[in-house]
Parts: C-alpha cells; sequence; structure tokens
C-alpha cells in the first residue's frame, strides 16, 4: 500500500511540473486595433425590353395595319437617386411606306424621341410596363416579310421640355 501512495505522490508532482512550466512560458497577450471602412458608389441604371414584337401576317392592301403589341419594359435602378428616368426610342433604317408608334408617339429614324417618361422610380427593380408598340404600312405593292430595329435609349432622370 505504501507503494501506491508514492507513485501517485510522485505522478502528482509530474503533472504539476508540466502545468507550472505552461504558464511560465506564455507571454503576456499584444492588442491591436484595425479600423475598417467601406463605401457605396453610384450604381448603374438599364433595362430590359422584348427583344422581338411579332406582328403575325396580314393579307396584301393599300392600307395593312398590324394593330399594336405590348414590349414589356423593366427598369433597374442601383444609382441611388430616385428621380426617374426617360425612354427614348428611334428606328435604324426609314420606310416611308411604314408608320410606327410607340404610346400613340410616332417614331422614324430621323431622331430619337421620348416615348415614356418617369419623374420618380424606386430603388432597385422597378414593376414592369407595357409599352404599346402599333405598326401600320401603307403603299405596299409586293409580298414580302418586314423587319426592322428599333434602338431604345434609356436615361437617368427626365428630360425637361
Amino acid at each position: 500500500m505504501k507503494t501506491r501512495v508514492a507513485i501517485l505522490f510522485i505522478g502528482g508532482l509530474t503533472l504539476g511540473a508540466v502545468f507550472a512550466c505552461g504558464n511560465t512560458a506564455s507571454a503576456a497577450p499584444a492588442s491591436g486595433q484595425t479600423t475598417i471602412t467601406a463605401a457605396t458608389e453610384a450604381g448603374e441604371i438599364s433595362m430590359t425590353i422584348d427583344p422581338t414584337i411579332d406582328f403575325g401576317t396580314k393579307p396584301l392592301a393599300a392600307t395593312i395595319d398590324f394593330g399594336s403589341k405590348d414590349a414589356t419594359l423593366v427598369v433597374s435602378d442601383y444609382t441611388g437617386s430616385a428621380n426617374g428616368y426617360t425612354l427614348q426610342a428611334k428606328t435604324e433604317a426609314a420606310d416611308v411606306n411604314r408608320t410606327l408608334q410607340v404610346k400613340d408617339i410616332t417614331v422614324s429614324d430621323t431622331a430619337p424621341i421620348e416615348v415614356l417618361k418617369k419623374e420618380t422610380d424606386t430603388f432597385g427593380i422597378n414593376a414592369a410596363e407595357n409599352l404599346p408598340v402599333a405598326l401600320k404600312y401603307t403603299n405596299v405593292t409586293e409580298v414580302k416579310t418586314f423587319s426592322f430595329i428599333v434602338d431604345w435609349t434609356l436615361t437617368k432622370g427626365w428630360l425637361q421640355p
């Protein structure tokens, strides 16, 4: 029995020495500070609009009214300002027989024309808006497929008259 007590006593001294060495070997904790900064800057305004509008087929006539179809416009505004936007349209090529209207405004190839003005908008993705687009041809004397491009320009803010 005496043997067991001695082993426990010696084992305890060994553990005590290990713990004592561990505490005396550590250095005092160091401290410091880090300043973190971040900033935002104005983002962009962008849009998506239907890439194609198919008016279908109509029979040849002196006046061919293809009617009206909606072009869906979605504006995303991350500029940090809610001062609205202006949408302008222009066709790429002239055609004296064609009449194209967006929201009852005639669009041509001569200059971009304002077809939509929003005085205010919301941050992020704005609600989709349907733009009625009407197409009519006159004095067409042959069977053919019409195809042309409309260039859309979105500008932040709205243009003053």
